[in-house]
């Protein structure tokens, strides 16, 4: 690969992690006292009961407002783990010759499509206090595929770097 599409792709995948990293700093400040556990019980409720249930829990502590004002930072979330990801497959697809691994760069940018899905329907049903049992049960696939492809991207990486270190130490 030229040497100015290498210093392009490692500059977005440095960008990227540091867009991810302080994201996730900003975001954890601006919910608490919630924590992730709190957030991912939400974002994994399936229900329309469980998901009001959250709700007024938090809207009774004042800890909602928290939570609607991360959204502006979990947008920008999503674009630094997706383009950090991605940048990764790029990255390994270069190093080992094989341009079909950047193929698997549409997994992380899928889940980013995904979680900005999830976050616009849990933006949209909280605002609105339009707490519709379809559109929850969809915000909550959006969430399982997100962390789905999330999670076989980064197995994905860890056993491509592994075979890489493998054959070449």
């Amino acid at each position: 690969m030229k040497k100015c599409r290498w210093i392009l792709i490692i500059a977005l995948v440095v960008i990227s992690l540091i867009l991810l990293v302080a994201c996730n700093i900003k975001m954890s400040q601006v919910i608490k006292p919630l924590s992730v556990k709190d957030v991912f019980a939400l974002q994994l409720s399936f229900s329309k009961e469980r998901f009001v249930h959250i709700i007024k829990q938090w809207q009774d502590s004042h800890m909602l407002e928290n939570f609607v004002s991360h959204f502006k930072y979990d947008f920008l979330y999503l674009i630094g783990y997706s383009l950090f990801i991605t940048g990764m497959f790029i990255i390994l697809g270069c190093l080992i010759d094989n341009p079909n691994l950047k193929s698997w760069a549409l997994l992380p940018i899928s889940a980013g499509i995904l979680d900005a899905i999830e976050n616009t329907l849990e933006l949209s049903i909280i605002t609105r206090y339009s707490f519709n049992a379809t559109l929850i049960f969809l915000q909550s696939v959006a969430a399982v595929l997100k962390f789905l492809f999330i999670a076989v991207s980064i197995v994905v990486i860890v056993w491509i770097v592994a075979g890489y270190i493998r054959r070449n130490v």
